[in-house]
């Protein structure tokens, strides 16, 4: 394997390294953007999901990277609800369409030997967490291992009794 993708995430046995690599930012930058990427990996091909990340929350979490969008693969860009280099200054998408289904980043941690990512995922009136863990072989992050939370209803659900009238049925004698 050439040693530029050995430097990236592995996940599922797999490795992901950035598009072109952030030579402006810190090597604790790139890292964070890489577990990141890492979570957003999982979720699209493991999981099978989708659901579009709060792009802000990925720029504020990671750093600030300068070039955002260069650190992320062109497979998974699509999934930032915000694609921009400076996501947090650009329009978000409606309310509606913004927190039915959405990831956000809580927090990235990255050290010398693992890492971890915490997700906030909402689908309707759901939300569950997510940690995902990594630690360092050799040069690549690899996945360990993915803890989900048990979901909590946001909202209650619609209600199936007919509305109260306030009238009361009489009494038969």
């Amino acid at each position: 394997m050439h040693r530029k993708l050995v430097t990236g995430i592995c996940v599922a046995g797999l490795c992901w390294a950035g598009a072109r690599p952030l030579r402006a930012q810190t090597a604790d930058a790139r890292a964070r953007l890489g577990a990141v990427a890492g979570a957003m990996a999982f979720r699209r091909g493991e999981l099978g999901d989708a659901t579009p990340f709060d792009a802000c929350t990925v720029f504020r979490e990671t750093g600030e990277p300068r070039g955002l969008l260069n650190g992320i693969l062109p497979g998974l860009r699509g999934m930032l609800d915000r694609p921009s280099d400076a996501p947090c200054a650009a329009p978000a998408p409606s309310a509606e369409q913004r927190f039915k289904h959405i990831v956000q980043v809580v927090s990235v941690a990255v050290h010398d030997t693992a890492g971890q990512v915490q997700l906030s995922v909402t689908h309707g009136e759901w939300n569950h967490r997510e940690t995902y863990f990594f630690e360092r072989r050799g040069e690549a992050m690899t996945l360990r291992e993915v803890r989900m939370l048990p979901g909590i209803q946001l909202l209650p659900p619609p209600s199936t009794a007919p509305p109260a009238t306030g009238n009361t049925p009489a009494r038969h004698r």
